[in-house]
């Protein structure tokens, strides 16, 4: 298998050289399998970059690394031309008005982190949160940077784990009502922006409530909600299990009148499960030519398939990761694998994570980040490796398609 992989990776060279620059179009939409600029028909392929403003500071993290023009620089810099920027509910119908540096006095954030925002992003702590979100998407405009607006959570903190609270519909933190108008309020708020491209509905729906019935129903819902309120940003849909199932819409497709606003998307870790198949601890214990065939076999089972027939859509692979320290054999096998299923397919992606740190996690004061591209002080690249290894998935083979 990796001596065809060989060739197929030196194939989609040759083409993604003569096909390799970017369309970064407003609005975008879809046309099949494809996220396209609606003007031009050229196809705009998103190369994300997540970044983290979910957890309880309701802050894009980094702020007190390094002025936000510069961090914003050295995503540019490693070619990505979107960022995930992730958010909580609450921070849209809670606490809207609440000003930063009110906040971490109240969270007791640990004196460095403030004194390190006030060093490098001063203006920013007599803002608002929301403001703060408006900075930081200004600035990525500024540098030709594009935007999914990702509902991380409704209750800002780590996600995620099966009792956290913010699983599935009527969970502790998670008020379906409360819920869709958070999504209305973000969309009316960036109605117009061109920075601002998509909107996804919720990451990771999991826990013990999941089922198909709430699903389809409150889907269909918020994908409502988002059009109404933003009618030219794409509308981009999770599955359950983690975002790692879909093979439900085999019976009965998601029908939206939202036009060609719908993109799905999935996530993978080396750890996760696809389906049936338990893939944790399996990538240093089996033949990684016999795990990575079952591992995408299950993958374009439960999700691949939705980029073909009738009802075809795009899918962005919104999160994988690995450990970017390059010394976990079970992230290298797997990203190995991934890496060849994103290339042949040619798939918009988001890496987890760009961030290297966060000002608090799990009650936690600045916890280093593993999967970070970047390293702990905002510096340096994590993983030195990181453009030769990534150079091919972020280039584009399918370019004009009309």
């Amino acid at each position: 298998m990796l001596g065809k992989i060989s060739n197929v990776v030196l194939v989609l060279v040759y083409y993604s050289i003569l096909t390799s620059s970017y369309s970064n179009g407003y609005p975008l939409s879809t046309q099949n399998r494809w996220i396209i600029d609606e003007s031009t028909k050229q196809r705009s392929k998103l190369v994300c970059g997540n970044w983290a403003g979910h957890l309880e500071p309701m802050l894009p993290e980094g702020l007190n690394k390094k002025p936000l023009k510069d961090l914003v620089s050295q995503l540019v810099n490693q070619r990505f031309n979107c960022v995930r920027l992730t958010y909580a509910i609450y921070m849209w119908t809670r606490y809207e008005n609440n000003v930063v540096e009110d906040t971490l006095r109240d969270l007791r954030i640990h004196k460095e982190v403030v004194k390190g925002i006030s060093k490098s992003n001063p203006s920013l702590l007599k803002m608002t949160h929301i403001q703060v979100f408006d900075t930081l998407v200004k600035e990525l405009g500024d540098q030709n940077v594009m935007v999914l607006l990702d509902n991380h959570v409704s209750k800002a903190k780590w996600c995620c784990n099966d009792d956290d609270g913010n699983g599935f519909f009527y969970d502790k933190y998670f008020d379906p009502l409360e819920w869709m108008q958070g999504l209305s309020l973000v969309g009316k708020h960036y109605a117009g922006n061109s920075v601002v491209v998509a909107m996804s509905l919720r990451n990771e729906l999991h826990g013990p409530r999941q089922n198909k019935g709430d699903w389809y129903h409150y889907m269909s819902e918020g994908a409502k909600t988002i059009h109404k309120a933003n009618p030219q940003v794409l509308v981009v849909v999770s599955g359950l299990n983690y975002d790692t199932e879909f093979h439900f819409l085999k019976r009965k497709p998601l029908k939206l009148n939202i036009g060609k606003k719908l993109v799905y998307e999935t996530h993978l870790y080396s750890w996760s499960g696809v389906g049936i198949l338990n893939l944790k601890e399996t990538w240093t214990m089996q033949p990684l030519n016999k795990i990575c065939a079952n591992s995408l076999e299950a993958l374009d089972n439960q999700v691949g398939f939705l980029r073909s027939g009738s009802d075809a859509a795009p899918i962005i692979f919104s999160e994988f990761g690995f450990d970017e320290s390059g010394s976990n054999e079970e992230d290298n096998n797997f990203l190995t694998c991934l890496q060849t299923y994103l290339v042949g397919n040619d798939l918009d992606w988001g890496l987890w994570a760009f961030q290297g740190s966060y000002y608090l996690r799990d009650d936690k004061a600045q916890v280093d980040e593993n999967f970070g591209l970047m390293d702990s002080s905002w510096t340096h690249l994590r993983y030195p490796n990181f453009n030769e290894k990534f150079q091919l998935l972020i280039r584009k083979i399918q370019g004009k398609l009309f």
